[in-house]
């Protein structure tokens, strides 16, 4: 879910404006320069680490939704980290020296949405027949 939001909220902004770009933008808005195609696989991944997450909790499968889990998790980490650095070396190479970006709140959510999903397949499971009490 993490994901899913930090995909749709600021993830870049620089030093020369107040405007933010989300993530989705780098796919859907041609004026910023950078284009991308990764935020199409962010929302599929995003949605897929939904549903796993929902077949985790459930129970349902659990050992191969724990290695879904943690390849979801590691491809939207990766993903965000190669587009970041696509965006550096855009910028580093078209733009004037005293140009900088930064990484917005978006960004660091989808990536804690990737941590989170990687993470979640290593939590160990409730055991069948045992009871919780407060």
């Amino acid at each position: 879910m993490l994901t899913l939001v930090g995909l749709f909220t600021a993830w870049i902004g620089n030093n020369q404006t107040s405007d933010t770009i989300t993530g989705w933008q780098l796919a859907t808005d041609d004026k910023i320069g950078f284009e991308s195609k990764d935020p199409y696989l962010l929302l599929v991944l995003g949605l897929a680490a939904l549903v796993v997450g929902v077949l985790l909790f459930t129970g349902k499968a659990r050992p191969i939704m724990r290695i879904a889990a943690i390849v979801i998790g590691v491809a939207v980490i990766g993903t965000m980290v190669r587009d970041w650095l696509s965006i550096v070396d855009l910028v580093k190479d078209n733009f004037p020296s005293n140009v900088k970006v930064s990484q917005k709140f978006g960004y660091f959510l989808g990536i804690a949405g990737g941590i989170v999903t990687a993470v979640a397949a290593l939590l160990p499971g409730k055991q069948a027949g045992t009871q919780t009490s407060l």
